[in-house]
C-alpha cells in the first residue's frame, strides 16, 4: 500500500513538473481560499487515516499527531519539486524518487511491520528489522 503512495508522489510531482505554475501559484492560491486549504489538508488527514486503519501506520495519540503528521507530509509533497529546481540538474525522474523516497522516510517511525513485510520500503520490505532500527 506504501507502494502506492510512493507512486501517487511521483504522478503528483510529474504533474507539478509539467504544470509549473502550480506550485508557482500554490501558495498565492491557498492564502485567497481557505477553503480549498482546508480541504487539502482534510484529504491528507483522510489518507493517513486510512493507512492507519488498514495497520500500515501505527500513530500514537492519532487525534493529535495525525494533524501535525499531514502538515509534514504535505510540506513534502507540495515543496519538494521547487526545492529540486534549485539544483543544477533538471528535474526528472531521479529528483521525484529523491522527493518520493523523503517522504517515505517521514513516515518510516510509524511504519508497522506489516507495512514494512508489504514491501513498503524501497528494499522491498526484505530488511524490515534494519528499517526500522534507522
Amino acid at each position: 500500500m506504501l507502494d502506492d503512495l510512493r507512486q501517487l508522489v511521483r504522478d503528483s510531482f510529474a504533474v507539478l513538473r509539467d504544470y509549473r505554475f502550480i506550485y508557482r501559484e500554490l501558495l498565492a492560491l491557498l492564502a485567497d481560499n481557505p477553503a480549498l486549504r482546508k480541504r487539502g489538508m482534510a484529504g491528507v488527514e483522510e489518507a493517513i487515516r486510512y493507512f492507519i486503519a488498514t495497520d500500515m501506520l501505527r500513530v500514537p495519540d492519532a487525534n493529535r499527531a495525525v494533524p501535525q503528521l499531514a502538515q509534514v507530509c504535505w510540506i513534502i509533497a507540495e515543496f519538494w519539486l521547487p526545492f529540486a529546481n534549485l539544483g543544477p540538474e533538471p528535474v526528472g525522474s531521479a529528483q521525484m524518487e529523491q522527493g518520493a523516497d523523503l517522504l517515505i522516510s517521514a513516515l518510516r517511525p510509524y511504519l508497522t511491520e506489516h507495512a514494512l513485510a508489504s514491501g513498503a520500503t524501497r528494499d522491498g520490505g526484505r530488511n524490515a528489522q534494519e528499517n526500522t532500527d534507522a
